[in-house]
């Protein structure tokens, strides 16, 4: 997959991500859909790699980091 996160948001090739989406309209609770590993990376975008998923990753889910 392609999401609009590179380089210039301090992504890496290797990094770990946490693939999310909201529950609800609030800002609160989240569900975690799954993990992804960063393949490649340009200045505003990155290609990822779905390891592993409780859902279907669809457009609009979030990811995070791995810190």
């Amino acid at each position: 997959m392609v999401i609009d996160l590179g380089g210039d948001h301090g992504l890496e090739a290797g990094q770990w991500l946490t693939v999310f989406r909201r529950v609800g309209d609030s800002p609160g609770p989240v569900s975690q859909v799954g993990r992804a590993v960063v393949v490649s990376v340009k200045q505003t975008s990155s290609t990822i790699r779905i390891e592993s998923a409780r859902d279907a990753v669809v457009a609009g889910d979030l990811v995070a980091r791995h810190r």
